[in-house]
């Protein structure tokens, strides 16, 4: 779809999403929830179509503790060219291939599912298809694709007790940035999160996970509930200046290396797991 488009499948879903709200606008957290995804996820998509002019973020003026996401008149004008692509791929894949009463047999199930999801998500802080706190789907088998998932997925960042993270560190060789990104060791956790949590605890990004002793451990943890709890409030990883991400979010090959909030030395940034990673090679020793 990028190559047809110039855009992202997600892209489409966000843009879509908000040019059928009233005056095409909506709470950052209810487009993260009619997306499906993670608000650390949508805040750095929507700062990419900021960027190209096609969604405005304000604070709402109802409550100033909420952001509000605008589609543009360029925004909407990329979803009406975009949308014919898109609907004409899916037609051609998913539905002529049916019959009549195979279409209506998967709308069916489709929904089904989409009811006994959305419940769990709305009770999430980190929006995902299956919660790892609270069993298996519905209804659902040990051998579906969904519980297969779930049985990956670490514990919710926010529920994680310091002894479970402290033990889950301790059995990992990775890098402790690789360790946040794979969802096993804790779920919910996005790139500027974890840039961001183990800036704040003064922890280098390289160190294996299972060289962090129980004190290191416990500093993550700490920090880790403090930065969601922000950025749950502010539904975003907030971009303040006395915080990584809000010196490191632009940051790029080709600009002048911001400084660290807390030493106003260089950062540095390198690939950890494939990820864009910042740090402070001064405080994060």
């Amino acid at each position: 779809m990028r190559r047809d488009t110039g855009i992202s499948r997600f892209d489409l879903v966000v843009l879509s999403t908000l040019s059928m709200a009233a005056e095409r606008t909506l709470r950052m957290s209810e487009v993260a929830h009619h997306a499906g995804s993670t608000l650390s996820r949508l805040s750095n998509i929507v700062s990419l179509l900021d960027a190209r002019g096609w969604v405005r973020r304000r604070p709402d003026p109802a409550d100033g503790r909420y952001t509000l996401a605008t589609l543009s008149d360029e925004g909407q004008n990329k979803v009406t060219a975009a949308a014919p692509t898109q609907i004409d791929k899916v037609r051609r894949l998913v539905l002529d291939p049916l019959t009549k009463a195979q279409q209506s047999h998967l709308g069916a199930a489709s929904q089904r599912i989409l009811d006994a999801l959305r419940p769990r998500a709305e009770l999430r802080t980190w929006p995902s298809p299956v919660n790892t706190r609270e069993g298996r789907l519905s209804g659902a088998q040990d051998s579906t694709p969904l519980n297969r998932l779930r049985d990956r997925l670490g514990p919710d960042a926010l529920a994680v007790t310091p002894e479970e993270l402290g033990e889950a560190l301790s059995r990992r060789r990775a890098a402790v940035k690789n360790a946040f990104m794979g969802q096993s060791l804790v779920a919910g956790l996005g790139n500027l999160l974890g840039d961001e949590i183990l800036w704040q605890a003064r922890t280098n990004p390289w160190t294996p996970a299972r060289e962090l002793d129980a004190a290191a451990g416990r500093r993550i943890h700490r920090v880790m509930r403090r930065v969601l709890r922000a950025s749950v409030k502010a539904e975003r990883v907030p971009p303040e200046r006395t915080w990584l991400t809000g010196r490191s979010e632009h940051l790029s090959p080709h600009a002048l290396m911001p400084s660290c909030p807390h030493c106003g030395r260089a950062l540095e940034s390198d690939r950890v797991a494939g990820r864009r990673t910042a740090w402070c090679p001064h405080c994060q020793k």
